[in-house]
């Protein structure tokens, strides 16, 4: 099963700059994370119905596993035709030499390369959180099974809303700003978490707003990887991907372990973790890509104070030099006219 969707997964998210305009990546990106998180929640309910009543004749939950695999198959023959990539190069056996290249091409490129490992980052700390969440519920609130099981269920909602929200705020274009903005909300929400230690309301809520955030966080990053590869290495550079999002789950496994076995941190005290890590995260994000702190500025002064109308936005080359004459009527110019590309814009002024 791990093994189906290694292979599932590049090619998913790989096809869909090739079946779409590059204008469409946010919202298709958006709702593609939102079906993820809405069919993980449907598996983990389903799953465990299915082990409650099958546990002593797992051969049948195997066949509702090859039943739901066959099933994906025949969806996967309606997807779009697209042409061949070019790409020309051999398969190799050896799966380590592909991803030792997808490394190296990534580090490469340093915007490229913090997109990763932002991913990454945002899978550790699911992991993190959803693993800590089931002895914070057992632990601290005193929870029985029932309610323990949908705090997961919580997360995963808010983040399927925070998906859709992410492509509906970035509308024809990839918005960076987005980041840091819902990496600073990830940070607040697990404060609420930590502060809900006799609320299970309180909780949910600060579950549904960290969801939330990290759908803000994903979607915008998920959308650069995909329009930033390059057309002949997009499945290897997101089959990389995909390897060091599960080194960070991992390592998620290893933190919580060492954090609650070996120092004996109260899980509570955990998110107040997460929390100050993700500020941590948050700084180093603006220092390293001071394009994503510049975006995020002109989208929260522009989003608040203006509604934009773009004409003529199919008229902006997405690659390669341009130049941008415009009217100067005031200061502010320089803000909407920033806030309305899809790209970073060198500005000279007189």
């Amino acid at each position: 099963m791990g093994l189906h969707a290694t292979f599932f997964s590049p090619a998913k998210y790989g096809i869909l700059p090739e079946m779409l305009p590059e204008r469409d990546l946010s919202r298709s990106n958006g709702l593609l994370e939102m079906s993820t998180f809405l069919a993980i929640i449907l598996g983990t309910s389903l799953g465990g119905a299915i082990y409650t009543i099958w546990k002593d004749r797992l051969e049948l939950i195997g066949l509702v596993l090859v039943f739901i695999a066959v099933t994906g198959t025949l969806t996967s023959l309606g997807i779009t035709k697209v042409p061949p990539s070019g790409a020309t190069k051999s398969f190799k056996l050896d799966p380590w030499t592909e991803i030792w290249g997808g490394l190296k091409r990534l580090y490469r490129e340093q915007a490229l390369w913090l997109a990763v490992v932002g991913i990454s980052f945002f899978w550790f700390l699911g992991v993190l959180v959803q693993t800590d969440l089931l002895l914070f519920g057992k632990e601290i609130l005193a929870l029985d099974e029932a309610r323990i099981g949908l705090l997961g269920t919580f997360l995963a909602v808010g983040i399927g809303i925070g998906s859709l929200a992410a492509g509906r705020l970035s509308g024809d274009k990839i918005e960076l700003g987005l980041v840091p903005v819902g990496s600073i909300a990830m940070g607040l929400s697990a404060i609420v978490i930590f502060l809900s230690m006799r609320s299970y309301a309180l909780l949910a809520m600060g579950l549904i707003l960290l969801g939330f955030s990290a759908g803000l966080f994903i979607v915008p990053l998920n959308a650069f990887l995909q329009h930033r590869a390059g057309k002949e290495e997009k499945g290897q550079l997101i089959a990389t991907n995909n390897f060091l999002n599960t080194v960070g789950m991992l390592l998620a496994a290893a933190a919580l372990w060492l954090m609650t076995d070996l120092l004996r941190i109260r899980s509570d005290h955990v998110m107040l973790l997460v929390s100050l890590f993700t500020f941590g995260a948050t700084v180093y994000i603006l220092y390293a890509l001071p394009d994503f702190f510049i975006r995020s500025i002109l989208w929260l002064l522009t989003h608040t104070l203006y509604r934009i109308r773009v004409l003529g936005e199919e008229n902006i080359p997405l690659r390669g030099p341009a130049l941008l004459v415009s009217n100067h009527v005031s200061f502010v110019d320089a803000f909407l006219i920033g806030a309305s590309m899809p790209r970073l814009i060198r500005f000279m002024l007189h």
